[in-house]
C-alpha cells in the first residue's frame, strides 16, 4: 500500500483526507458536495477511483451521489 485515503462525512459536505503510507502529513481536500449532509460514504477502487455518497439537501430529496474520478 503506497497511500492511505480517509473519507469523511459531514454536514458541510464531504472531504477527502490523503496520506502516504506513514501518515505523517495529511493533505485535505474539501468540501466536496457543499451545503449537502453527507449520511453515509463509500470508496471503491476496484474499476477506477470511485466515491458513492449517500447525501440529503435541505431544499432537495436525498440521493445517492457518485464520482468516478476519485471527487475531481
Amino acid at each position: 500500500m503506497n497511500h492511505v485515503q480517509l473519507l469523511v462525512g459531514t454536514v458541510k459536505g464531504l472531504f477527502i483526507c490523503r496520506s502516504d503510507a506513514n501518515r505523517a502529513r495529511w493533505q485535505v481536500q474539501g468540501p466536496l458536495l457543499d451545503d449537502w449532509r453527507i449520511d453515509s460514504v463509500l470508496g471503491d477502487s476496484r474499476h477506477g477511483d470511485r466515491i458513492f455518497a449517500g447525501a440529503s439537501h435541505k431544499s432537495y430529496n436525498p440521493v445517492i451521489q457518485l464520482s468516478q474520478d476519485g471527487g475531481q
